[in-house]
């Protein structure tokens, strides 16, 4: 019989959304043991367990992931083959891309606000567009354009690798992928657009590094917080 730890906080969306797939399975397949922990009342098994991230998730004592189990994951742990059809189960995630790309969109123009209204915080100016589109040789309207669908790209590339493997809730989840553009805004792209690598070029680089990660970070927050419940799982019987 697998034995299932489950370690899940308050206000944790993807901690709902794993023990309802557990849940899920446990109705099923009652050889399925499933133990929930939660932070606020079982700190000793925390502590015991070394559990610093949720949900984490622990198969006869063996921790199996953290921040949600990837459809492989599920594949190879829970694969339960039925004494009378030769049938698997297997959960299999949702990817929601429509939600993706809305989010991509309110996150980029949440971080374009914040950008724009950088010089009334003593920030340099951020004129995304206009940089871009000096960049790349284009009108500043194209180049707005293109600041739009690089940050639904990026959105999308947080939606099919990054939701379901990243530590915390949405907005924590977001936040540390907004660290990923921003690094690489910051020893690639700057240097190709004349700024140096961290702005160094630039006339205040602390500044513009600063602005530059606040802005992604926001980024990274709103389009974590808005794709949320985007992501979702369904269970499928396969033939064996």
């Amino acid at each position: 019989m697998a034995r299932v730890m489950v370690f899940v906080e308050d206000d944790c969306f993807a901690c709902g959304r794993i023990l309802s797939q557990l849940d899920v399975f446990r109705r099923a397949h009652p050889q399925i043991d499933l133990e929930v922990y939660n932070r606020s009342r079982d700190r000793g098994q925390f502590e015991k367990y070394k559990v610093y991230a949720v949900p984490a998730i622990f198969i006869n004592e063996s921790l199996t992931s953290y921040g949600g189990l990837t459809e492989s994951e599920f594949s190879k742990f829970f694969q339960v083959e039925t004494n009378h059809h030769n049938h698997k189960e297997i959960a299999v995630e949702n990817k929601n891309v429509g939600r993706g790309v809305l989010a991509g969109l309110l996150g980029t123009a949440v971080m374009t606000i914040l950008m724009l209204m950088g010089p009334l915080m003593g920030l340099p100016d951020m004129n995304i567009g206009r940089m871009l589109g000096g960049f790349m040789g284009i009108p500043e309207a194209l180049g707005w354009v293109a600041h739009f669908m690089i940050g639904t790209a990026l959105a999308l590339i947080y939606v099919y690798i990054f939701a379901a493997r990243l530590p915390g809730g949405t907005l924590i989840r977001g936040a540390l992928y907004g660290l990923i553009p921003w690094f690489v805004s910051q020893v690639l792209v700057n240097p190709m657009m004349g700024a140096g690598v961290f702005a160094s070029n630039a006339p205040a680089p602390f500044m513009v590094v600063m602005g530059s990660l606040m802005g992604h970070l926001i980024y990274g927050a709103v389009v974590g917080g808005v794709y949320g419940s985007g992501s979702s799982n369904r269970l499928l019987s396969e033939a064996g």
